[in-house]
């Protein structure tokens, strides 16, 4: 029996897997001060509640953003399993054909994926199941918007950054001026003022899109219980008061007159001002570019887990969503005063 743990920021996942069937599956929490002897006791009650016996398990593997738990970690499997655990890292041998002896004397990326495919579940298939959905999901969804919308008399522009879940502080992340650059010289291919430039900017409008935490039916306390979000209530429209997201009154609205012209349902996430929450692209990009802007997502469960669950009408009305902000012609008549064409 193999035993894999993924040891995430804030929890540990655990899994016994016997050949392709998982046996079982829980969570722990993630503790950098919590030694390995510690970790096998907890280890080893969780497996005698799921009637496993350590000496059962013939193979172990660890894949881990937490250095300093990954050693406790490992330890902790030796002490209980007498199993030495392969970490996943970049000293692994694969079948990944290298041109080179030591790729280490160049240096390497080294990235754990889960290779199953999307599958579709629920009594009529409308949810789905698959790695990476945040944000993924968004992203699909934006460029098939982007695609099927029609040129106007405004510049469409979908940008994709990378690097969002460990801080966006990259060159290729949202932190970066890799999109105000881009915008630049897009603008001095065209003969203007500087203060057209400004103009422009202002008489923009951008939607930053990461997907949203539906409300959870194991752990309703984390949400809002006066803006529950579900999966298949259609596109998030994200507000944070410290920020985290851009959407205000006038974005919101924006937002909103967009999606009722085309039809698609909108529901409201609001971060829990006790509950810590993420931020996203919109408020890094902000401190470049003075652009009006709102955050916008599909509702999910299990975000940020090797496989996570979303509602296949929320990816269409993403798209749907998306090719009509591409299409209408927002003009700002003034501050907060907008007309849609």
């Amino acid at each position: 029996m193999l035993l894999a743990l993924d040891i995430g920021n804030t929890h540990i996942v655990m899994g016994c897997m016997e050949g392709r069937t998982i046996r079982y599956l829980c969570r722990m929490a993630t503790n950098r001060v919590t030694t390995g002897a510690e970790y096998a006791v907890t280890m080893s009650r969780l497996l005698e509640f799921a009637h496993i016996a350590p000496d059962a398990i013939d193979g172990s593997i660890i894949s881990s953003v937490v250095p300093q738990v990954t050693r406790s970690l490992s330890a902790a499997v030796k002490m209980l399993t007498g199993v030495v655990p392969l970490v996943a890292d970049n000293t692994i041998r694969s079948d990944l054909t290298v041109r080179i002896d030591d790729p280490t004397t160049l240096g390497s990326d080294l990235l754990v994926y889960c290779r199953q495919p999307g599958t579709r579940l629920g009594s009529s298939g409308e949810l789905f199941m698959a790695p990476r959905l945040d944000d993924q999901a968004c992203v699909w969804g934006c460029l098939h918007g982007f695609l099927e919308s029609s040129g106007g008399a405004h510049l469409p522009v979908f940008c994709l950054l990378d690097n969002e879940e460990v801080g966006s502080s990259s060159r290729m992340g949202a932190e970066s001026s890799f999109l105000r650059d881009v915008l630049d010289r897009i603008l001095d291919a065209v003969p203007h003022s500087g203060q057209a430039a400004a103009r422009a900017m202002a008489n923009s409008f951008m939607l930053s899109a990461d997907n949203a935490h539906a409300t959870h039916p194991n752990f309703p306390q984390k949400a809002d219980p006066c803006a529950p979000v579900r999966m298949g209530g259609g596109v998030v429209l994200k507000y944070n008061a410290s920020q985290k997201y851009t959407t205000n009154a006038v974005s919101g609205a924006v937002f909103r007159a967009v999606c009722e012209k085309a039809g698609v349902p909108v529901q409201v996430f609001t971060n829990r001002a006790d509950e810590p929450g993420g931020s996203t692209l919109g408020n890094l990009q902000s401190h470049t570019l003075p652009i009006p802007m709102a955050d916008i997502g599909c509702a999910q469960l299990a975000m940020h887990s090797a496989v996570e669950t979303a509602s296949v009408a929320d990816a269409e009305a993403m798209t749907k969503a998306v090719a009509a902000f591409y299409r209408v012609h927002l003009r700002a008549l003034g501050d907060g005063t907008y007309t849609l064409e």
